[in-house]
């Protein structure tokens, strides 16, 4: 063999061992074919697998759990690693702001962005929750002198603030009268604003738009740092606890603190 020929057996070498290591099909297997799209059929898959894992779930479940019922105290003590655990899984294990700053719309101040209605002033507040992150939302404070409680309604994602509590500037149905009717009959209400599902800041207008919602832009952000939307959430709503908490002293020391909410926001209640 001349030398040609030897460099040209050499080139061609790899090329025969390559198609050996690496066959267009694995040994014992076939090429993927189908009638339908692949995201489809992948997404039908997903779902046949996690409604029979929520099915299996349903077995699993006791045996997962260890509870003390012998009392309360044993109880509550028994539930702590699990609320722990529940809490790493949603993100909320910040460190929240010690100190926030929060200033009541009382019916003296109710004016510019505040409004009066009867039994109740209602206006705009912002609150703090973690170290550079903000809460915002509606505050409802009743004209009596001794709040029966305090409540935090949390609406749910697709509603605005106006249309919850009843505030629309255009006189517009209420999507709930729960923050309204509660206001009315002595209790302070915060309304906290959730990431909506709205897509109009999805994209640049100049190159291209999506419909990914702001909830599902914010998710992928927070999962890669171990976070969640709905711990971002749950931590606003614990903000405004221990704001409310720390109004006690002020209107007394029985001021009993409940949260509510209605779909999405009845989830961050839960």
């Amino acid at each position: 063999m001349n030398r040609f020929m030897f460099v040209l057996a050499l080139c061609a070498f790899p090329a025969a061992v390559l198609a050996q290591a690496n066959p267009e099909t694995v040994p014992g297997s076939r090429p993927l074919q189908l009638e339908r799209p692949l995201d489809v059929v992948m997404v039908e898959g997903i779902d046949r697998f996690c409604l029979r894992e929520i099915e299996s779930a349903r077995e699993r479940r006791e045996s997962l759990w260890n509870r003390d019922f012998s009392g309360i105290d044993a109880y509550e003590k028994s539930l702590a690693p699990y609320r722990e655990r529940f809490r790493a899984i949603i993100g909320a294990v910040d460190q929240r702001v010690e100190k926030p700053r929060f200033d009541l719309p009382l019916p003296a101040q109710a004016t510019g962005g505040n409004g009066r209605t009867p039994g109740y002033s209602i206006g705009f507040n912002r609150w703090d929750v973690l170290p550079g992150i903000t809460a915002e939302g509606l505050v409802l404070v009743p004209d009596a002198d001794a709040w029966k409680g305090a409540v935090i309604a949390v609406p749910d994602s697709r509603w605005s603030l106006d249309l919850f509590t009843g505030s629309a500037p255009t006189g517009e149905a209420p999507t709930s009268k729960l923050a309204q009717t509660l206001a009315a009959n002595g209790f302070l209400v915060i309304v906290p604003a959730l990431i909506d599902r709205g897509d109009e800041f999805a994209g640049n207008p100049e190159i291209a738009m999506t419909n990914q919602s702001n909830r599902e832009w914010v998710y992928r952000s927070a999962f890669e740092m171990g976070r969640h939307v709905i711990g971002y959430e749950v931590q606003k709503v614990l903000a405004a606890v221990d704001l409310i908490a720390g109004l006690r002293d002020r209107k007394g020391d029985g001021l009993q603190i409940s949260i509510a909410g209605i779909g999405d926001g009845g989830q961050i209640a839960l």
